[in-house]
């Protein structure tokens, strides 16, 4: 079999897009890991003061977010937005037939324009117009049209809008702005007085008040931080990794495909291996169709870390006999990837519809977890 039939419809001068998808890609799960080791560790120290006959809990220190973070998610922006000129320039080089010349070279981008009249504008240009494939009526021309924001229609802001703000800021400005916020608080119980506020939108700062409850009381706490990213233009706040999902996503599934003319079923893959050369970078994409980009990775690391392993070893280790059944369903639990964890435990609350069949379930798993552990 020819794996790299798979991908035979990609013209040899634009399987550039596979390997810059697969490095956007690994500055994603660079940010993603990043930001799970600093949840980690801890962001916020809190402390208490009174005021009154109330109690307030508020925040005494914010741990700076590494400075990785906006430079990696700058990167990853301009990554986004290279690729798609990356993939003009290589379909004009290819099919014009001739030289380019240094002006045409330099006409050659994706521009984003937010009227109609600003984009023909951009289409007339004497340099494009020598250009058959930009040439009014060709493919390539009007899947650029299709792609820029005076033609988007959606809930959230035109992605190529949003992409080229945050290019032209990173270009000309300063890195991605990126910071810490207060997420969602939840105390340990209910209690009468205690007030939560509704997160304020913007940077966690020392003194923000995270509860107030009267005077005298104790409340523990779960607070979980946001890492979010500025939009420049409208200054709204973005959760970081759902904001380069956005992006990413709509490069890779609707921008690339519209400039590139795929198909049905003609599906770019995010998770191309980029640590390597690959002689053939068809069969090595081929190789990885299927496998989860650096999102979904990122949101099944969070789901096992959060919930599902907590929780797994929690229900077993309650039926252990001894300290060292506790230990291996522990050690067990840890050795599964983020992805089998939640497929295992997925499986397991599916057959466990009832006491008997939780506690026969339970009983096999914790012994395959000892087995697991004494085998060599």
């Amino acid at each position: 079999m020819n794996v790299a039939s798979e991908f035979d419809w990609l013209p040899e001068h634009q399987t550039h897009v596979l390997e810059s998808l697969g490095y956007i890609d690994e500055l994603m799960d660079d940010v993603a890991t990043v930001l799970q080791d600093e949840s980690r560790i801890g962001v916020f120290t809190f402390a208490n003061r009174r005021r009154g006959d109330v109690d307030e809990s508020v925040i005494a220190t914010v741990r700076p977010l590494p400075a990785l973070v906006p430079r990696r998610a700058a990167d990853i922006l301009t990554q986004l937005r290279a690729v798609l000129e990356h993939v003009i320039f290589s379909e004009v080089s290819a099919t014009v037939g001739r030289a380019l010349s240094e002006s045409e070279e330099r006409s050659l981008e994706m521009p984003a324009s937010s009227t109609s009249v600003a984009f023909d504008k951009w289409a007339a240009d004497r340099r494009r117009r020598a250009i058959p494939v930009l040439q009014a009526g060709a493919p390539l021309l009007e899947a650029i049209r299709e792609l820029q924001p005076f033609a988007w229609v959606g809930p959230d802001d035109s992605p190529l809008r949003v992409l080229a703000d945050h290019t032209n800021t990173i270009k000309h400005r300063a890195p991605a702005i990126a910071a810490s916020h207060v997420g969602k608080v939840v105390p340990d119980f209910e209690l009468d007085g205690l007030a939560v506020p509704i997160p304020s939108g913007r940077p966690a700062i020392v003194g923000d008040v995270i509860a107030s409850s009267p005077a005298g009381t104790t409340v523990g706490l779960d607070v979980w931080p946001v890492y979010a990213m500025q939009r420049p233009a409208s200054g709204n706040w973005k959760v970081i990794m759902s904001e380069l999902a956005y992006l990413e996503q709509w490069v890779r599934e609707t921008a690339l495909p519209a400039l590139l003319g795929l198909g049905t079923g003609q599906k770019l893959p995010p998770a191309l291996d980029v640590r390597r050369g690959h002689e053939d970078v068809r069969a090595a994409a081929a190789l990885v169709v299927g496998k989860p980009g650096a999102a979904a990775r990122n949101l099944d690391r969070l789901q096992a870390e959060g919930v599902v392993r907590p929780g797994f070893k929690e229900l077993l280790q309650r039926l252990c006999q001894s300290e060292p059944e506790r230990q291996a369903v522990d050690a067990w639990v840890d050795s599964l990837t983020d992805r089998d964890v939640i497929a295992r435990y997925d499986r397991f609350s599916r057959t466990a519809v009832d006491q008997t069949t939780l506690y026969q379930a339970s009983l096999q798993l914790i012994r395959k977890a000892v087995r697991s552990q004494a085998s060599p």
